[in-house]
């Protein structure tokens, strides 16, 4: 097929500045923008993204799981300019802008066709800029572009677009095969972003039927190359959601959803997309939507939505184009706002981001075809801007002004429980932002309230566990922990939370089991291993104690606190070789603590055993002792006399010790400097000091 006629419509250059100046303005207010939600899982949380080496390989349970793409803008993000937002920001709203060219040149494209092109004689480019203009600057598509791990969505639309784009310039070209190769690769990356990509190749094909070919089995014969490598796409994609942890990242927390419930709530979720098409007010960043459960609930809109189905399907047949763009608003959004169950976000605006094109395209070309027949030329020439300024103004206005709603995370979630008042997630991150910024009085009313909504949910139950544990109404805690964890018995917050509570109320035994529980759901967090080995040590169980910290310094080699601990540990034990190698080990990983350099210089200083001491090692370890402050200089000071008089340097270490003492002293330790006094004396006698370490 010959490619569009420059002659018809010859490209502008004006347009697509326009289209990249309007979206810096209308986006400039996003900048300011800080982490919220998701963010935290997926951004400032995850290690992965801290390395380009590690960035293939996203974490599971989180919004980047399975999509490796997507992590890896994040580790390049991360690489550019760390964790701060603005770079984040930057790089989000350069993708919608790339996305709108994207959007701009098929359109254009598209409408300078065989058959379309005596239609939209002259008129392309202007229609294609004014539909990319609306899309850009649509307040919907805040959601995913100043929603930052929205991303997903944004970065997977691009690709879609782009796969498109090639697509349609490979169907015009006398050389297609590097276009659908290209269209092949973009598809790919797509899959790395958002499984919603699977989608693609099935519009593709519905593009070529409408646009290109006279049949579908025409298509798929002239063009079986293309359809082959977007089809072995799906196998990329397959691969993604069994091995990368994205079903475990969609599922549900609390309690199942039936594909029938789903189903039928997100009939009246699709018709709310549609409303906020033309009227984009309010937006909510995070609805709770009530599943549909009644008849009454789901009947009427799933006839109107059943009705704009068969719609779609009839338009197929006598105006193909209008069907194109149906099936564009709802196969896009079939693998989210179907029968697939995401219980956690049963309604979400980032979802409309590639649909929103289809009824805006409907919008622009309707107006069109009104002026066009209703409309003197002067009038078309004159409305149809009019009505597009004023339209991109008051889009780009409430735009500008939406993105300040995510310059606080508080502010935000406020906004969200005034909006959706009974939407339990809403009061719950509320409630956490109070907690984390220390009203715990309204916390504990915001987690009460959520709790009240979602009375089954394990999450809210222990956040509220912990807003009345840090009141010190214990009893109430307790039992509200109790309560989560009937519902979930592994859950980590209220374990941990509970095996704290109890340890601290002289119940160890009772704490050993929530704090292992605790542990084994999650065995890296320190807390919790510092927990759990404390009570096995006060209920006697030492060797226990031991076994889990060197589970610990196994799986984090890197850590020095955990070869810290273990070194006292094994101390306590008397196991003083095995501790001497862990304090070793902690110190060359982090050689500026003083408690590990006041441990081991203890015991090469002053251990009864002769084949431990090495008075020596000791002097190195201690010979900066007042570089420190307070305790840590007065116990390093303490040792260094020790080693002082191991070497025989008495009068030295004499000296030392009473300055130990003396600071002591200062410091209202009077127990601790008449210790160091003590040893002064022994000292002065020409005796080196002979004890364990003091425990």
């Amino acid at each position: 097929m010959k490619s569009p006629s420059r002659s018809v419509d010859p490209p502008n250059r004006f347009l697509p500045v326009l289209l990249l100046v309007a979206g810096v303005a209308a986006y400039s207010s996003s900048f300011e923008g800080v982490f919220i939600l998701d963010d935290f899982v997926a951004i400032r949380d995850n290690a992965s993204i801290r390395s380009l080496h590690t960035a293939f390989f996203p974490p599971p349970d989180s919004t980047v799981s399975g999509r490796p793409v997507l992590n890896l803008s994040l580790a390049l993000n991360h690489a550019a300019g760390g964790l701060h937002p603005w770079g984040y920001h930057s790089v989000n709203l350069a993708i919608h802008l790339a996305a709108s060219l994207l959007l701009f040149g098929i359109v254009r494209r598209t409408l300078l066709l065989p058959g379309w092109e005596d239609r939209y004689h002259g008129t392309a480019s202007s229609l294609a800029v004014s539909l990319a203009l609306l899309w850009l600057l649509h307040p919907v598509q805040t959601g995913s572009v100043t929603y930052i791990i929205q991303r997903a969505e944004i970065l997977m639309g691009s690709f879609f677009l782009l796969t498109l784009y090639c697509a349609v310039r490979g169907f015009t070209s006398d050389r297609p095969a590097r276009w659908f190769g290209a269209a092949t690769a973009a598809c790919l990356l797509g899959t790395g972003c958002k499984e919603v990509m699977v989608t693609a190749p099935i519009l593709v094909l519905l593009y070529d039927r409408v646009f290109i070919s006279p049949s579908l089995a025409t298509a798929l014969r002239r063009h079986r190359n293309l359809y082959l490598g977007l089809a072995a796409c799906w196998l990329a994609m397959a691969f993604l959601i069994l091995s990368g942890g994205r079903l475990r990242a969609t599922g549900e927390r609390v309690y199942e959803v039936t594909v029938w419930e789903y189903a039928t709530t997100q009939s009246s979720v699709l018709l709310h997309y549609l409303r906020l098409v033309v009227w984009p007010h309010p937006l909510v960043l995070h609805h709770g939507w009530p599943l549909a459960h009644a008849f009454r609930d789901w009947a009427l809109p799933a006839a109107a939505l059943l009705l704009l189905v068969a719609g779609t399907l009839a338009a197929f047949l006598r105006f193909p184009g209008i069907g194109f763009l149906g099936a564009w608003f709802f196969l896009v959004l079939a693998p989210t706002s179907s029968i697939i169950p995401i219980p956690r976000e049963t309604a979400a605006e980032h979802r409309m981001y590639l649909p929103l094109a289809a009824p805006l395209a409907l919008l622009v070309l309707g107006l069109d075809a009104a002026f066009h027949r209703w409309s003197r030329d002067r009038w078309r020439r004159i409305g149809a801007p009019f009505l597009l300024a004023g339209a991109a103004l008051v889009f780009g206005g409430y735009t500008w002004v939406r993105n300040q709603d995510y310059h606080s995370e508080k502010k935000m979630w406020r906004l969200v429980t005034t909006q959706r008042q009974d939407n339990p997630a809403g009061h719950n991150n509320l409630g956490l932002i109070q907690f984390r910024e220390g009203e715990i009085e309204a916390a504990q009313a915001s987690f009460q309230r959520a709790v009240s909504l979602q009375p089954l949910d394990p999450d809210l139950l222990s956040n509220l566990g912990m807003a009345l544990a840090t009141r010190a109404q214990n009893m109430q805690a307790a039992a509200v922990f109790r309560k989560a964890l009937a519902i979930r018995p592994m859950h980590f917050n209220a374990n941990y939370n509970l095996g704290f509570m109890l340890s601290r109320a002289g119940k160890p035994g009772a704490a050993e089991t929530h704090y292992e529980r605790a542990h084994a759901v999650r065995p890296d967090h320190i807390q919790t291993t510092d927990g759990l080995v404390n009570v096995l040590s006060r209920l006697g169980k030492h060797e226990k104690a031991v076994q889990v910290l060197k589970k610990m310094a196994r799986n984090r080699p890197d850590h020095a606190g955990f070869q810290y601990r273990l070194g006292i540990l094994l101390v306590m034990q008397n196991r003083v070789a095995e501790a001497v190698v862990h304090l070793r080990a902690s110190l060359r990983l982090e050689a500026g603590q003083p408690q590990a350099r006041i441990a081991l210089g203890w015991i090469l200083a002053a251990h009864p055993d002769p084949t431990h001491r090495n008075p020596k090692e000791a002097l190195e370890l201690t010979s900066s002792w007042a570089r420190f402050t307070g305790a840590s200089a007065v116990r390093l000071a303490d040792v260094h006399a020790a080693a002082l008089a191991a070497g025989g340097d008495f009068k030295q270490a004499a000296l030392v010790a009473g300055k130990a003492a003396q600071l002591a002293g200062q410091l209202g330790e009077s127990r601790l400097a008449a210790a160091i006094h003590a040893r002064v004396q022994t000292y002065r006698a020409g005796r080196p000091l002979r004890a364990i370490p003091p425990r």
